[in-house]
């Protein structure tokens, strides 16, 4: 009889986490040629400050985070996360009539699936490495 490991991922405060440097790298290795300039332009060099009262601090770079409320911020985000899981290169799945089924993907949540508890932690130390390097 055959176990079933599932391994559950929330990417947390997920649009705010996925660095502007990972968006243009995403976007390149995923031949995405149309508006990428457009798109790249708008993160390149951004710059916020905050408003407190009547004061106001100096100008920041921000590095991280898609825009919010942009239409196009949840599909640079899964831009992100598929570059993410390509570099990850998980080994593990079930089988499903021939076929191996290793992860469930959801907007900012993923469902890891594997047969043995081993393989689930290879996937999950692979999967949270690469995380680490895609985001920065």
């Amino acid at each position: 009889m055959s176990k079933l490991c599932l391994g559950f991922i929330d990417y947390e405060k997920a649009f705010d986490s996925v660095g502007h440097a990972a968006i243009v790298q995403a976007l390149r290795k995923g031949n995405i040629n149309e508006n990428f300039t457009t798109i790249e332009n708008t993160y390149k060099g951004a710059k916020a400050r905050i408003h407190i009262d009547n004061q106001m601090s100096e100008a920041f770079e921000i590095q991280r985070g898609v825009r919010q409320g942009d239409p196009i911020s949840p599909k640079l985000f899964i831009t992100v996360i598929e570059q993410v899981f390509k570099e990850a290169d998980l080994k593990y799945g079930i089988n499903i009539d021939g076929e191996y089924l290793v992860d469930l993907r959801f907007p900012d949540d993923v469902a890891l699936c594997s047969e043995k508890e081993e393989e689930m932690e290879e996937n999950l130390e692979r999967l949270n490495s690469e995380s680490r390097n895609g985001n920065s």
